[in-house]
């Protein structure tokens, strides 16, 4: 093979190796362009699912079960602490979301990662506080039916064992003083549950129906 013949496949060779470098570089930004656009979708996702509509329609609930001064005062701070996540906490992502944009735009991958890292962080916390608020605030919007329920359930019981004892009271002579003291004691806490439920005493209506369950579960 003649000298210009080596050149010359030396040459092709050397061009090759560039443009096989160059389809690879392509190859590698693309997959990692398309990793960055992903996560800031998910960021975007994530941060967009942080104020739900779960949160406003159990405050407004609530609301329409505001009927003394301890409730309105747990209603006021339920939305003190909504606004502040919808207001001050989400913008604060929206703006770091913004900047992890522009980073990506001008291809500052170096600096890229921390920055959605730190984001996620912030969205996780953020998302963590509005769950834990909305898990409060359920606990008042569900609590009637849930105790509801409940309530049904025991006074069904509650039947069966005063079905029982009147049929068999005879069986029953020498208790019968105390078991009626206890009916008694069960009929009052009944309806305490109501007046309780009526006066939206919810912390009350949680140690009422334990009460009645133990009173029930010992006769």
């Amino acid at each position: 093979m003649s000298q210009t013949a080596y050149i010359l496949a030396g040459i092709t060779y050397y061009i090759v190796s560039i443009i096989v470098i160059v389809i690879v570089l392509n190859l590698i930004n693309k997959r990692e362009k398309k990793k960055y656009q992903n996560e800031i979708i998910a960021l975007e996702r994530d941060k967009n699912l942080i104020i739900s509509s779960s949160i406003l329609s159990e405050l407004n609930k609530v609301e329409a079960l505001v009927n003394n001064e301890k409730m309105q005062e747990t209603f006021e701070d339920w939305q003190k602490r909504f606004k502040e996540i919808k207001d001050v906490e989400v913008p604060k992502l929206t703006d770091a979301l913004i900047e992890i944009e522009d980073c990506f735009n001008e291809k500052k991958y170096a600096s890229l990662n921390d920055k959605i890292a730190k984001a996620e962080l912030e969205i996780f916390y953020v998302k963590t506080k509005a769950n834990f608020l909305l898990d409060e605030i359920k606990e008042i919007t569900l609590s009637e039916e849930r105790n509801r329920e409940t309530i049904t359930k025991l006074k069904a019981k509650y039947r069966e064992i005063i079905t029982k004892y009147n049929k068999n009271k005879n069986d029953y002579k020498e208790v019968c003083a105390p078991l009626e003291l206890q009916f008694e004691n069960v009929d009052k806490l009944f309806a305490a549950f109501e007046t309780s439920m009526e006066n939206n005493a919810y912390e009350e209506v949680g140690k009422i129906v334990k009460g009645i369950d133990d009173l029930i579960g010992n006769l």
